[in-house]
């Protein structure tokens, strides 16, 4: 996953980044994935689940459907006409600064992640199709057609 992290001109200046970061996910070194579980006391394997998220569920443990609608706010409609749904994806919303924190360790930037804070994170995930880039502008996740402020879109990424 190649994207890119910017962080708010106070952090920058606060960890010495430049205004842009681009990194990729898919070119994590052994020592970067090692200090990522070691600093943050979770799996790369959760980390990754959490960018593509996870299923929200009821109260009685099913995931929740959503209806997916046309920019237009109608239902989108598949060929035989029904509505077209979609899970209701949700994330941790620390990811966000984990993705930030990566992003500034592959760049030579290490900073102990129990100190580590970020004001905003304007991050963009491209996976690589048009379809599915996400935006995440000064620290809010993307919006999905649930309107949840921390759910990403539908796909999820490859890995």
């Amino acid at each position: 996953m190649t994207g890119s992290v910017q962080l708010h001109p106070k952090d920058q200046v606060k960890y010495g980044a430049p205004p842009s970061i681009p990194f990729d996910l898919n070119e994590l070194g052994v020592k970067q994935r090692a200090a990522f579980e070691r600093e943050t006391k979770r799996t790369l394997k959760w980390f990754f689940n959490q960018l593509q998220g996870v299923p929200e569920l009821d109260e009685h443990q099913n995931p929740i459907p959503v209806p997916v609608v046309n920019p237009d706010g109608s239902p989108k409609l598949d060929d035989a006409g029904n509505p077209v749904v979609k899970m209701k994806l949700t994330r941790d919303p620390e990811v966000f600064a984990m993705y930030a924190w990566l992003a500034l360790w592959g760049h030579g930037i290490r900073v102990p992640y129990e100190t580590f804070d970020v004001i905003e994170v304007g991050l963009r995930i491209d996976y690589g199709n048009d379809e599915t880039d996400e935006d995440v502008d000064e620290g809010k996740a993307p919006a999905t057609d649930s309107e949840s402020s921390t759910s990403p879109t539908e796909t999820s990424p490859t890995g």
